[in-house]
């Protein structure tokens, strides 16, 4: 739990700074692209990538299933966790996703997997820990991604069906989200608002309306009045 928390804490770092790389292609070097051409872009990505290979969109379901077969080689689940992680960017970075909480949820379980397989390779682990790798690599890129550790905590209780395992879980969840916390990456919800609110910023223009309301005697004795049930 203490290696799966350190490495995917890392890679959340990475998938966050990522984001911003992204979002700073589209919002600036592209600025001056229609924003109908950039999701036209988008959209022709997607289905390409999705004619070769259904996991590398959707919900990933099938990637799930793609997965837990355990027959996929290290360096396919390296391209299917970038094409994923750049197609998921690029659509939320331009207003194309209504959220993000699926789609980690898949790159967790490729990375974890990812992680399972190194770990099998140069160490020989054995390979009945790779389910509950699978599920302690998601919860960590929950509690690190999107820093939601409670919510990392739950979902793993859930999935492992119990409390029998509840000390990894707490230590993977930890120290993923602390490894965060010391590069100072915010979560990916909060960089998603903060660019939000950046960009009608620039967009919009602020008012700022001061005004004032006289309430007069006799509109608070009318209000009275109608509240008191008896004279109703």
């Amino acid at each position: 739990p203490l290696l799966v928390g350190v490495l995917v804490g890392l890679f959340a770092v990475v998938f966050l700074k990522y984001y911003h790389l992204i979002n700073k292609f589209f919002n600036a070097k592209l600025k001056k692209i229609p924003h109908r051409i950039k999701i036209f872009a988008v959209y022709v990505l997607t289905l390409i990538f999705g004619l070769v290979s259904y996991s590398f969109i959707s919900t990933g379901h099938e990637t799930f299933s793609l997965l837990l077969e355990k027959d996929v080689a290290v360096y396919g689940l390296f391209i299917l966790l970038f094409v994923r992680m750049t197609l998921t960017l690029f659509a939320n970075t331009n207003k194309l996703t209504g959220g993000v909480f699926v789609p980690i949820i898949a790159l967790g379980a490729i990375t974890a997997s990812i992680i399972s397989k190194l770990l099998q390779q140069l160490f020989g682990m054995s390979d009945a820990y790779y389910t509950a790798i699978l599920v302690l690599g998601i919860s960590a890129c929950i509690s690190a991604m999107m820093k939601m550790p409670l919510t990392a905590l739950v979902f793993s209780l859930e999935a492992l069906g119990g409390v029998n395992n509840v000390l990894h879980v707490i230590i993977v969840v930890a120290v993923s989200f602390v490894i965060t916390e010391l590069f100072e990456v915010k979560g990916i919800n909060d960089s998603i608002i903060s660019n939000i609110i950046k960009s009608q910023e620039e967009t919009h223009e602020r008012k700022i309306i001061d005004t004032h309301v006289v309430i007069k005697k006799n509109f608070l004795l009318l209000f009275s009045s109608l509240m008191d049930s008896s004279k109703i």
